[in-house]
């Protein structure tokens, strides 16, 4: 992928037993913009991706864990109706809201071999709670005695702003439906910005809410590429 004959990424997809690696190769490609070969010579990031929707299989991560060497592991588990699903259940349960299977099937029983490799993880598991998600991986790490940095991500979530989004008379793109009386959740779709910024402040997870679905895998990369 070319961005003005600045920068190439090549990108090459492993698939072998459900295993998702992703390592994104950064090189010039321009004589202007030699200085970029220079500065990445040969550099490497690699990105696994275990999880592509809430209730995938639960195998990814530990052959992601054990059998590549990754800089970056990343979970993507939401869509719009599992929005919805994630809402209803915060409604009966305050502290829930998030994907629990991310903190009870992907993080714990690996927990110990994730700080080990040094693995760092990015996740939009947060749901619709992602504090909750992150207090869920915090009591975790205790029982573990493991210290990780846990970033969390928040600000998608702009239900408080329903009134001014009424007030707008925004209708229903296809149908010309007007906006729900009764709004349940609203939330934003964030973007790879905060995910770096939280890398780049040395975060070993970084926890988020809704955010589209290319930024936990660009987050990291545009991480990786500043600090260089």
């Amino acid at each position: 992928m070319a961005s003005r004959g600045l920068l190439r990424l090549r990108t090459r997809v492993l698939s072998k037993l459900g295993r998702r690696i992703l390592p994104f190769h950064v090189c010039g490609c321009h004589p202007k913009w030699r200085s970029f070969s220079q500065i990445l010579p040969g550099r490497s990031v690699k990105v696994g991706c275990a999880s592509g929707f809430w209730g995938d299989t639960a195998i990814a991560a530990p052959q992601l864990i054990y059998g590549a060497k990754l800089d970056y592991l990343v979970f993507d588990y939401l869509s719009e109706i599992t929005m919805s699903l994630l809402t209803a259940a915060k409604s009966k349960h305050s502290d829930m809201g998030y994907a629990p299977d991310f903190i009870q099937v992907a993080m714990a029983p690996f927990i110990k071999d994730i700080k080990k490799r040094g693995l760092r993880i990015i996740s939009n598991a947060g749901g619709v709670n992602p504090l909750s998600c992150a207090a869920a991986l915090r009591e975790v790490c205790d029982n573990e005695d493991i210290k990780m940095n846990i970033a969390v991500i928040t600000g998608d979530d702009i239900l408080k702003q329903v009134n001014d989004v009424e007030k707008m008379r925004i209708t229903e793109m296809n149908s010309g439906q007007p906006f729900p009386k009764n709004a349940h959740s609203m939330n934003a779709y964030l973007g790879a910005g905060p995910i770096a910024r939280a890398l780049d402040l040395g975060a070993d997870v970084v926890i988020t809410g809704r955010c589209v679905d290319s930024a936990i895998v660009l987050g990291p990369l545009i991480h990786a590429v500043s600090v260089l």
